[in-house]
């Protein structure tokens, strides 16, 4: 799979990583059918969402399909690959979601929801991103139940190269040694990253990279997202105004650039239908 994701950057296509893919991955679904220039890495250490998402995926056409890269095995600030205990909050003993599964022990109100427990392997980003040729990472999703702090660590340098970060907070109730939301919030402002908004529940945290120049890579589109989540741009452009036009210029560009020959040809067909009544006229 290496090989295929180089061989894809190489092309010029961009790259999305999605960390905590659970059995649905809404967000890496998203992602690769609204722009055919991304390829999408996912990572999910429980095997049975694992092979959920790997029957969903072959029914895909083979275009959304072959961008789509899946790898089952859990994200932490490691120093080489290893295996670790993982805490199994469903399947396959209950029908309770696995989504809360975590390398963290979960606690609290979580704490009667384990249903087993089983050592899965373990990488960092670091360690992955050494093997790929990429050159700016548009986007890190992260739902690595309370894991995500350590889970960005892990980037290590490549943090520099990463444009923008969603990630949970504030849940150290719920999981053992997990990072509080002010933690990630120093570690993030530390690295030149810039909070700009958060989800309704306040659970989650979007982070822009406030040294990476939006033409350094193609942006997300901004044209989609205005059209789905108009409240979250409205947001954007009030907490960050000068990186929100930066991204929407760009974005602007690269819509247009992407379809310079429809509307070249939707040009040259007005221009002849008014030659024609001009004529007439």
């Amino acid at each position: 799979m290496l090989k295929k994701i180089n061989l894809y950057l190489n092309n010029g296509y961009n790259m999305r990583i999605d960390v905590g893919l659970s059995y649905n991955a809404p967000y890496l679904i998203k992602w690769v059918k609204t722009n055919k220039k991304n390829i999408v890495v996912g990572f999910e250490p429980h095997p049975l969402s694992f092979q959920n998402l790997e029957i969903k995926i072959k029914n895909f056409p083979k275009e959304t399909r072959d961008r789509i890269f899946i790898f089952n095995c859990a994200i932490s600030n490691i120093g080489a690959p290893t295996s670790q205990k993982f805490f199994s909050t469903g399947s396959p003993n209950t029908d309770i979601d696995p989504g809360s599964s975590s390398l963290l022990k979960p606690i609290g109100l979580f704490n009667n929801s384990i249903v087993e427990t089983f050592n899965v392997n373990v990488i960092s980003l670091d360690y992955f991103l050494n093997k790929v040729n990429y050159k700016v990472i548009e986007f890190i999703k992260i739902d690595t139940q309370r894991n995500n702090l350590a889970m960005i660590k892990s980037l290590k340098s490549h943090i520099l190269k990463v444009y923008m970060i969603q990630a949970e907070r504030d849940c150290t109730d719920y999981y053992d040694k997990a990072a509080s939301g002010s933690e990630l919030d120093e570690f993030m402002l530390h690295n030149n990253f810039k909070q700009i908004a958060n989800t309704k529940n306040k659970m989650d945290s979007l982070y822009v990279n406030s040294l990476i120049r939006v033409l350094d890579f193609v942006p997300f589109r901004i044209d989609i997202i205005l059209r789905k989540f108009p409240k979250i741009l409205i947001k954007f452009a009030a907490k960050s105004p000068i990186i929100f036009w930066k991204t929407f210029l760009a974005s602007i560009f690269y819509v247009l650039a992407t379809n310079i020959n429809i509307i070249y040809f939707k040009l040259k067909h007005l221009g002849k239908i008014f030659l024609k009544r001009s004529i007439r006229g």
